[in-house]
């Protein structure tokens, strides 16, 4: 290999790389592209985590308030804004939690609904930055307090 030139080389590497990853499913090769390209792997694991409690990746963007294409670009792991990435974590981690009470088709519905003796919706909460709340009625609601 001493004897390639400095584009045979890194043509070589790059062979190398894509037989070492040649087995990874499709969703861990683009992490792995991402964590590569040096972008931002958190946000992305955010979103893959709130994407799973919503139909489809519309719904999550109308959910944030945020245009689809925006989320696209955070899913590719472009930067956030601090305020962006809070209400994405946030939710990421309400999903989460949701999911250990609720089937995935109930939780967009959950986070939208306004419950009896309240007066915000989960999201509503979540946009202040109350996820606190939100766990709190996460775990009342597994308990029968809504019932």
């Amino acid at each position: 290999m001493k004897d390639l030139d400095a584009g045979a080389r890194r043509r070589a590497k790059r062979r190398v790389e894509r037989a070492a990853i040649a087995w990874v499913p499709r969703r861990l090769k683009r992490l792995w592209i991402m964590l590569r390209g040096g972008r931002r792997i958190i946000p992305v694991a955010y979103y893959l985590q709130a994407r799973r409690g919503f139909g489809s990746h519309d719904a999550l963007a109308r959910a944030l308030g945020v245009e689809a294409s925006a989320l696209t670009r955070w899913k590719k792991g472009h930067a956030l804004g601090a305020e962006d990435e809070r209400m994405l974590r946030h939710l990421a981690v309400a999903v989460a939690e949701l999911e250990t009470v609720y089937e995935p088709e109930v939780i967009p519905d959950w986070l939208t609904a306004r419950v009896a003796g309240e007066e915000k919706t989960a999201m509503e909460l979540l946009r202040e930055g109350n996820l606190a709340e939100v766990l709190h009625r996460v775990n009342a609601s597994a308990h029968g307090a809504y019932s």
